[in-house]
């Protein structure tokens, strides 16, 4: 009479990679869960998240509200000089007050209502902005040493993608048009320059600068033909 025979445990390789393939799609759900904190949540429930970002990731980019315009900034880690100078600039132009900065950073960011730059519905900028913009170009075009800085435009909202199509020139897209020639009239290179939108609220407009290494590759994007 035969024994009965025990079944052998073998190793399972797909059962492991189906392991860490949910590991990673936990993770996903849990920072689109953020994102959503951040964009959906009453204000306070999102700066709770905020600084709980800031608190496990000191080196991303630290941001704080400041004024009644609900003002965000961050400051540079690499150049402090830089930083203190853009600080210093958006002060004495758009009356910022000071705000935490992160220890670490390499993203200087502020949003500004677009009334202040385009206090009409057309694309006219203000005497204000267009006083501003020379003496940011001269930062922009004097980095840190082994650095360069680049400026990213943001417009809150999204693209009018039909339009865009059909090479339909929108108000907020003669907007960022308009900054953008007026900052390469000022001396700032075309290539230290990007526009575009971000999410959030169509009435904000977003500076970001970012130091890179001298040598770091850019990126150029051209139409391909048909």
């Amino acid at each position: 009479m035969f024994g009965e025979q025990q079944p052998e445990e073998t190793a399972n390789p797909a059962a492991a990679g189906g392991q860490a393939l949910l590991s990673l799609y936990l993770l996903l759900l849990a920072f689109f869960i953020l994102l959503h904190s951040m964009s959906s949540f009453e204000t306070e429930r999102a700066q709770q998240v905020v600084e709980g970002v800031n608190q496990s990731f000191p080196s991303f980019l630290r941001t704080g509200t400041v004024g009644g315009d609900g003002i965000a900034a961050g400051g540079l880690a690499v150049g402090a000089d830089s930083s203190a100078k853009l600080g210093a600039l958006f002060q004495q132009y758009f009356a910022l007050e000071p705000v935490d900065q992160a220890a670490r950073a390499d993203v200087y960011r502020v949003d500004l209502p677009v009334a202040t730059l385009f206090p009409g519905d057309g694309a006219d900028i203000s005497p204000r902005g267009m006083a501003f913009f020379a003496p940011f170009a001269e930062i922009l075009r004097n980095p840190p040493a082994g650095t360069r800085l680049e400026v990213e435009l943001l417009q809150g909202g999204s693209i009018d993608l039909p339009a865009a199509r059909a090479g339909i020139q929108t108000p907020a897209m003669a907007r960022m048009s308009a900054l953008a020639q007026a900052l390469i009239a000022a001396g700032l290179p075309p290539d230290q320059l990007s526009v575009g939108f971000m999410p959030g609220s169509a009435q904000r407009i977003g500076f970001f600068v970012t130091v890179l290494p001298a040598d770091a590759p850019g990126v150029t994007f051209a139409a391909t033909g048909p």
